[in-house]
């Protein structure tokens, strides 16, 4: 019987990861992290991906950790990730996705993981995996469609489905993050799906949403960050406060919280054991301390935090953790 050997590649400091031929000035629009895994799109389009390959999500047609990134494919405009699955959206429309497919969160008609990217669907504006095992995305034409498995008790039956399914039109924006999923129609009303407790009251003026399993996190249209702490039961508080202002946009991990300001400078506040703040220390933050300036796009995993500066270097703090 084979033993499965966990291992930790612990960054205290800022570092990079990527080789110097992925380290050009400007080389990098957007990254994204969830889990123990990272995705990077390039100014060319091009997708690369490192970190855990649990179920294939990284799409690099293996299931082996990725310790520097592998190209995974090109023309890529997003990229958004569940829990064992990822989706990219492509320049020409198309929507892949690749990874763990086991509750028809690919959309591919069929409950087969991939371990290479498959095309799922065309004419799309843009996608979205706000729960762990469920997917969206809006076309073209302003359509919501949604496919995946989900918890019975808070979704209805259409949205279960092995193939997208179209749930409503005239969508103008979605807002969502691990499992709370909000569509903004052409009224401005917003209808919203799965476990939306903490965010209700605050609905009608919200412009992104993220939560780690201690807060439910809302930026409001003024640029305002707003907190309402998560007890050990998941009950959301009644009282939000006030975090900090002028924020353009913010992404959390598991246990902290990345936040860039209207200035391009980078804050994070959370746990911090592993130095994901990076701050240059393992101490947790109850309130936001910057830790860069410049940042361009900034995303939050588990364990680790990265970011692109306005030269388009990639910046990765904290640890990654994975087992073979």
């Amino acid at each position: 019987m084979n033993k499965k050997r966990h291992h930790l590649l612990t960054l205290l400091f800022l570092v990079t990861i990527l080789s110097p031929s992925l380290l050009r000035a400007g080389d990098k629009k957007a990254v994204t992290a969830v889990g123990q895994s990272a995705f990077v799109i390039r100014d060319d389009g091009s997708l690369w991906a490192f970190g855990d390959n649990k179920n294939g999500r990284l799409g690099d047609g293996s299931t082996t950790f990725r310790g520097t990134p592998v190209k995974i494919m090109d023309n890529v405009v997003q990229v958004s990730a569940g829990l064992y699955h990822t989706l990219a959206l492509c320049g020409d429309g198309s929507l892949w996705g690749w990874g763990d497919n086991d509750r028809c969160q690919l959309g591919d008609g069929s409950r087969t993981s991939r371990l290479v990217p498959v095309r799922i669907m065309d004419g799309v504006r843009r996608i979205y995996t706000p729960g762990a095992y469920y997917s969206a995305a809006v076309r073209t034409d302003g359509s919501l469609w949604m496919w995946g498995n989900h918890n019975p008790s808070e979704y209805t039956d259409e949205f279960k489905s092995i193939t997208p399914v179209k749930v409503m039109g005239d969508v103008r924006s979605v807002i969502g993050d691990k499992g709370i999923f909000y569509a903004v129609d052409g009224s401005g009303n917003k209808w919203g799906w799965g476990e939306l407790d903490g965010y209700g009251a605050d609905i009608a003026d919200m412009r992104q949403i993220s939560n780690t399993l201690h807060s439910r996190l809302t930026l409001d249209n003024n640029g305002t960050l707003w907190s309402r702490s998560v007890d050990s039961r998941g009950k959301c508080a009644t009282e939000r406060v006030r975090v900090m202002d002028n924020v353009r946009e913010i992404s959390a991990g598991t246990y902290h919280t990345l936040i860039i300001r209207n200035d391009g400078s980078l804050w994070a506040m959370g746990e911090n054991q592993f130095g994901q703040l990076g701050d240059g220390s393992k101490t947790n933050r109850i309130r936001p301390v910057m830790v860069a300036s410049g940042v361009r796009s900034a995303s939050a995993g588990s364990t680790f935090s990265m970011w692109i500066t306005s030269s388009g270097e990639l910046m990765v703090v904290g640890a990654f953790k994975f087992a073979d």
